[in-house]
Parts: C-alpha cells; sequence; structure tokens
C-alpha cells in the first residue's frame, strides 16, 4: 500500500508538473522572450523560462543551476567544460542545447531532468555514451554528433521515447542490438562512423522515415539492404559511401522511398528493377563507376533533383528528355566532350552543373532551359568562352554563373551581356585584367575574382551600385585599389587576404568603406 501511495504521488508531481510546461512549438518559437543574462533571468523567477548564453565560460555559471523555471536552455559556443551535479535542479527543462563544447562528461544529476525532450550535444569530446542519459526515457530528440564515441552501449535500449537519434561523425566500432528497443524512432543517423557491420536490430524500427547510414567500412556492404527491407515506412535513405557494387531486385520493395543516395558506391550498372521505384523525387547516383543509363531512366517521371557527376558516362539516354518535372541536374566530372542536347528538353531545370567537362562549345538549344537560373561551368577548360557568353546572354533568368578555375588567359567582352547576373564567379583563371563590360552587370550582388592576376581595378567598379560582397583574394600582384569603391554603399563583405596592398591603403579602404566587413 505505501508503495501504491508513493507511486500515486510521483504520478501527481509529474503530471502537475508537466501541466505547467509549455509546448515545444511555443517554447521553440520567436513569441516566447530570450533572456540572454543569466542573473535577470533569475531575479525574473517563474517569467523566465528561456536563456540563451554567449558570454565564455568553461563552469556552468552557479545561478543558472538555481533557475528551476527553465524550460530552454541554450549554451553553444562558449567552451564549457564542466556541468555541476546542481545541473540536476532544472527538472522543467525540456530543450537543452550545449553544441560545440569542450564536455567530457555529464553528471549523474542529468538522470533528473525528466522533463528533457530535446538535447544537443554535438561536437563535443566524449569518447564515450554519456551513461545518465539511458535514464531519460522521455528524451525524444538526441543529437550527440561530431563526437569520439566508439560505442552505443546496451543502455540505448532504455531510451524508449527516442524519436530522432543522431551518433553521425564520431569514431563508433559497434552499436548494441539494443537499438532495436527504441520503436518509436522515426530519424537515424550513423554516417560517418568506423562499423563494419550494422546491427540487425535496425530491421525491427518499422517505425523509421529517415536514415542515413553511410559513410562506413562495412565488410559486406551488400547485406545493408536485408537491414532496410523491412523497414516499409521509409522515406528518406542514405547509404552513401559504403562500397556497394550490386542493388538487389528486392530493394524495389520500398515503395515509400521518396528520396535516395547511392552516391560513393562501386555500381557499374544499375538494374532494371530500380526504376520501378516510380515515386523516387532525389536521386544521388554520384561517384560511382556507372558507364552507361537505359531509357529505363524516364519511368522515375517524378524526379526534381539528379545527381550523376563523377560516372563514367559519356552520352546521355534520349528518354532523359521524360523526366520533365527535374529542377537540379549535376553531370559534373564526367568525360562528356560535348555538350549533351537532350538537356535541353527538360524545360523545368532551375539549376545545372556542367563542371569540369570536355566540351568545347554550348548548344543554341540551352536557351531553351528558361527557367534556368544557376549554371555551374567551372573547370571547363577547353570551353570557348566568347561564343558561349553570346549563348547565355539569350538566357533572361540567368542568375547565378560560375566560368572558375578554366585556366582562361582573359574574360571575352561579351561578360557585360548578362545582365541578369546576380552572382557571378571568375576565380582561379589567368586573367590579368578586367574587361570594363564586366561593370555594367548592375544586378550582381556577388563577384568572385580572387586567385586571377590582376594588379588593379577599373574605376568603373563604382557601377555594381548592388554588390554586396567581393572577393579579391590571393591576387598576389594587386597593389591598388580606386577610390571609387567607396561608391559600393551596398558592400558588406570585402576579401583582400594575400593580397599586395601596403598598409596605408588598406587603412585608407577601411576609411573608405566604414559600415563594410573587410578581411585583409
Amino acid at each position: 500500500m505505501y508503495r501504491n501511495l508513493k507511486w500515486l504521488i510521483l504520478c501527481l508531481y509529474c503530471s502537475q508538473l508537466h501541466a505547467q510546461l509549455l509546448d515545444l512549438e511555443t517554447l521553440e518559437s520567436d513569441a516566447t522572450f530570450t533572456y540572454t543574462n543569466p542573473d535577470r533571468a533569475y531575479n525574473d523567477g517563474e517569467k523566465a523560462i528561456k536563456l540563451k548564453i554567449f558570454q565564455p565560460n568553461s563552469k556552468l555559471p552557479s545561478i543558472i543551476a538555481q533557475s528551476v523555471y527553465l524550460q530552454a536552455l541554450y549554451m553553444d559556443k562558449i567552451q564549457l567544460d564542466d556541468l555541476t551535479e546542481r545541473f540536476g535542479n532544472l527538472e522543467k527543462l525540456q530543450i537543452l542545447s550545449l553544441n560545440s563544447n569542450k564536455l567530457t562528461q555529464i553528471p549523474e544529476s542529468f538522470s533528473r531532468l525528466q522533463s528533457l525532450r530535446k538535447l544537443s550535444m554535438e561536437k563535443n569530446r566524449f569518447t564515450s555514451f554519456p551513461m545518465a542519459l539511458c535514464d531519460l526515457s522521455t528524451l525524444a530528440v538526441l543529437d550527440l554528433s561530431k563526437n569520439e564515441m566508439v560505442e552505443i552501449p546496451d543502455g540505448i535500449g532504455q531510451m524508449q521515447g527516442l524519436t530522432e537519434a543522431d551518433f553521425s561523425y564520431n569514431y563508433l566500432l559497434k552499436v548494441s542490438e539494443n537499438i532495436s528497443q527504441l520503436k518509436s524512432l522515426l530519424k537515424l543517423n550513423l554516417s560517418k562512423n568506423k562499423l563494419e557491420q550494422f546491427p540487425k536490430g535496425i530491421s525491427e524500427l518499422t517505425q523509421l522515415q529517415t536514415v542515413e547510414l553511410g559513410p562506413n567500412p562495412l565488410k559486406k556492404p551488400e547485406e545493408v539492404f536485408k537491414i532496410i527491407e523491412p523497414l516499409q515506412e521509409l522515406t528518406e535513405l542514405s547509404l552513401k559511401g559504403l562500397g556497394i557494387s550490386q542493388i538487389p531486385a528486392s530493394f524495389t520493395k520500398n515503395r515509400k522511398i521518396i528520396h535516395l543516395s547511392l552516391e560513393q558506391n562501386k555500381l557499374t550498372r544499375i538494374p532494371e528493377s530500380f526504376f520501378d521505384m516510380k515515386q523516387l523525387t532525389w536521386l544521388d547516383l554520384g561517384s560511382n563507376q556507372i558507364d552507361s543509363l537505359g531509357n529505363q531512366i524516364s519511368q522515375l517521371e517524378n524526379l526534381v533533383w539528379l545527381n550523376l557527376e563523377g560516372n563514367r558516362l559519356k552520352q546521355l539516354p534520349n528518354r532523359i528528355a521524360s523526366l520533365t518535372n527535374l529542377k537540379y541536374l549535376s553531370l559534373r566530372s564526367m568525360q562528356m566532350e560535348q555538350f549533351p542536347e537532350i538537356i535541353s528538353s527538360l524545360t523545368e531545370l532551375e539549376e545545372l552543373n556542367l563542371s569540369n567537362l570536355q566540351i568545347k562549345k554550348l548548344s543554341e538549344k540551352i536557351v531553351q532551359l528558361e527557367k534556368l537560373e544557376i549554371l555551374h561551368l567551372g573547370f571547363c577548360r577547353f570551353l570557348e568562352q566568347a561564343s558561349s557568353l553570346e549563348t547565355l546572354a539569350k538566357m533572361k533568368n540567368l542568375k547565378v554563373l560560375s566560368l572558375a578555375g578554366a585556366q582562361a588567359k582573359s574574360l571575352p567582352v561579351q561578360i557585360g551581356k548578362l545582365l541578369t547576373l546576380e552572382k557571378l564567379d571568375l576565380s582561379d583563371n589567368e586573367y590579368k585584367t578586367i574587361p570594363e563590360t564586366l561593370f555594367d552587370l548592375k544586378n550582381l550582388k556577388e563577384l568572385n575574382l580572387s586567385s586571377l592576376k590582376i594588379t588593379e581595378l577599373s574605376e568603373q567598379i563604382k557601377k555594381l551600385e548592388s554588390l554586396e560582397v567581393l572577393d579579391l583574394r590571393y591576387n598576389v600582384e594587386l597593389k591598388s585599389l580606386p577610390e571609387a569603391i567607396k561608391n559600393l554603399k551596398s558592400l558588406r563583405v570585402l576579401y583582400l587576404h594575400n593580397t599586395a596592398l601596403g598598409e596605408d591603403l588598406k587603412e585608407q579602404v577601411q576609411q573608405w568603406l566604414p559600415e563594410t566587413d573587410i578581411y585583409f
């Protein structure tokens, strides 16, 4: 009877406690006032439920542990390396963020934080899993990414309230089979670890919707498909960098996957059964060894995003034109010597990456991509730039263009005809001068002229009145800047690392642009 009474009192206490708590959406919203002064938060008592600390402090300020009404506490990037036992006094705490600190352990009193729903300790120095967390059965979201842990212990099975768990970017060698007990888990991230095998228990987590498993150095990569097959609620799956060389036909049974990454594997072909996954909207096949792609790709008619970069394809199948919903396509670093004219049929494209191809000219048909806003032509060292720019000038919605790394000797005057550009990257070329026509691009907001061979900048730069970011880094022969640069009233950031500007001129530039962040 005594035990029953004690349990009843505890339940009443917990129900009263939770009745006083805000729902997470309200707590995280801007509408809930955020204190930034610990003393004021303590003095305001029940009013102070949300606190954010900016002041570096290796030890937890004692007054915070006394602020017992706190429900959300953010202490990111403050060099914190010690949490006292008194931290357990914060029994109403629902959200705790301790990212980018120096923590190696947490106090046992953490187990008293029974209201805690979201805990983020990304980028600390944990070498082992903090065992006090295992008592937090109501914790829903846990982020321990970018630490130094080598094992997820059996205690993980006690944390049955978890819906999201991120253990990426550690040194994990083992994950306990007890992970199978996390039946509410919706999101799991084990990417970028040292795992040679995954726990088979993952296959029992049938509510999982998002799973990231790679890169990891698996001994038997194809076995991952046996683990995944029972997970019929999956919508997002990353198998990046697992060493997979074959895709089994059974994989296509996962009919709800819409976001799939298979990049950085050893695939040489895509089986016909794969194209039955008609529900896919996002597909990454980049950095494999695929040398041909069949016309069956037309079956993936719902694709919006497609990455084929870094494969061995020399041409695209004609039926790729059927992907009429495609908005993003990357063909970067493939063995193409001619512009693939078939992509001109993809009229919904908004971004196209043709970087590091061996193409010599752009086809006039590219103008048919009327919605194209972003075009990457970086490291296309054989591309005839003058005629290409003439063609691109006919594109009325092009806002972002990269010609970086082409090793071009000069920039054609036709650059001045691309009047819709807002962002232009000309870095890593061998230009000694910049044509005056460049400064006719009055809509430019970002201009990258880094790593060139220019010695001066024209006064006509004053015409770029909308410019917000100007990058002149690594122009080692740049000795002067025109006074006209002070007319760039919108300039927020100016990069001048590794130039030949004298100290007097640097001071002068700071006087010309007092509102600009300048980095020498």
